[in-house]
């Protein structure tokens, strides 16, 4: 509410007083309505992160290849605009939560579009090893250099200045905490060429062959 409020404020002033003021009382205008936006969308991912592993129902059969769908046709505005490729193998279907599955795949997908400077080139795939699959998103990006692929998991962690890549520091965070309470574990190792490749394990079904 309090942040509504200042939305509004800056609104009503630009409306009642943006005539009068010169080209820099317009850009701190604009940059406190870009400050309250950033917040906005902050708190936003603050509250779903917290409701993540709350959920009373329980795990159910959730097919990855559906997750990843819906991923997708999320994203399709941008995968268009950026003529970015996706190639896919194909996904198992695993215990968990539908909706969590989808936000942590949309998540890295998002990241590796966000993150690319060249047209994107991305891959999902899925092997499995034992009673757990490991699912890759391999992407043809910036990279994240080696001190920093552990601490990006953490809340709140950035790389970039916002002005460069938008966003909250969240979203990672987000995609462990999914993981990990599916059972899993989640890391970044370098891609063979330019770019980065995110795994993540989850446990498979039980009467999936080993």
């Amino acid at each position: 509410a309090p942040l509504r409020s200042l939305k509004n404020y800056c609104e009503m002033f630009e409306e009642r007083c943006g005539s009068t003021l010169n080209e820099e009382g317009r850009r701190l205008v604009g940059l406190t309505q870009q400050s309250v936006g950033r917040m906005q969308r902050m708190v936003s991912d603050l509250l779903e992160f917290s409701r993540l592993g709350r959920e009373k129902t329980p795990p159910a059969t959730v097919s990855l290849e559906a997750c990843l769908d819906e991923a997708l046709a999320d994203l399709a505005g941008e995968i268009a605009g950026r003529r970015a490729v996706v190639a896919r193998s194909p996904l198992p279907s695993v215990p968990g939560h539908h909706d969590q599955l989808g936000r942590l795949l949309q998540n890295l997908l998002s990241n590796a579009l966000k993150y690319c400077d060249a047209e994107p080139r991305l891959s999902v795939s899925a092997a499995r090893e034992g009673g757990l699959w490991t699912v890759s998103v391999a992407d043809n990006g910036i990279g994240i250099p080696a001190p920093k692929r552990e601490s990006v998991f953490g809340l709140f962690e950035r790389l970039h200045p916002w002005e460069k890549y938008e966003g909250t520091g969240i979203g990672l965070a987000a995609c462990r905490k999914i993981v990990e309470h599916h059972g899993g574990r989640i890391w970044i190792e370098p891609a063979a060429g330019p770019g980065t490749t995110v795994r993540f394990t989850l446990p498979g079904l039980s009467e999936d062959p080993g």
